[in-house]
């Protein structure tokens, strides 16, 4: 089960992403960037449209592209989302919260594909240890991202998961270059 670490750990960054968006994205724009009350919930509305249209064409793109080349996208396209958020005025903010689920939303299943595929591991085991793994990064990311924002700011908070989502990244070439 070792050798599903890695995958799991960059299951986890991006769970753990996906949650601080949905969770903290609102307060973001209302803290941060200081968008008037109409716009708090657009970012979330981008970052799931995004995600929803990913997801469908995941699979197209998965016939054409290995699944760690994949995640290496994914995970390029979400850091430049998040260092978008970084810079704090509205319209960059905006799009990156769009890039995040664009990038985010091909690699959960990617993850998921891989455990499943990885040789000497039973599928099931495989993808039930990536799915317990991530889903404990959606609970208690957000409240460890939290906790940053307590202590710093929120856009702190985002910086460090972008550090993150960096590691999650050289993980992936990682392992494109070992493949």
């Amino acid at each position: 089960i070792q050798i599903l670490f890695p995958i799991a750990l960059i299951g986890l960054i991006v769970m753990v992403s996906e949650g601080a968006v949905a969770d903290w994205g609102a307060l973001y724009l209302k803290n941060e960037v200081i968008v008037e009350p109409v716009g708090y919930s657009l970012g979330y509305a981008l970052f799931a449209f995004a995600m929803a249209f990913g997801r469908f064409s995941g699979d197209w793109i998965s016939e054409r592209v290995t699944s760690w080349k994949i995640v290496v996208l994914g995970c390029s396209v979400g850091l430049i989302g998040f260092w978008l958020l970084l810079i704090g005025f509205v319209v960059p903010v905006y799009i990156g919260f769009f890039l995040i689920g664009l990038g985010f939303s091909v690699i959960v299943p990617e993850v998921f594909r891989v455990a499943a595929k990885t040789e000497g591991i039973n599928t099931a085991m495989g993808v039930s240890f990536i799915a317990g793994v991530a889903n404990l990064g959606f609970l208690v990311g957000p409240m460890f991202l939290g906790f940053l924002a307590e202590w710093q700011t929120i856009r702190f908070s985002f910086f460090v998961l972008s550090m993150f989502v960096l590691l999650a990244m050289l993980m992936a070439i990682k392992k494109v270059y070992r493949n």
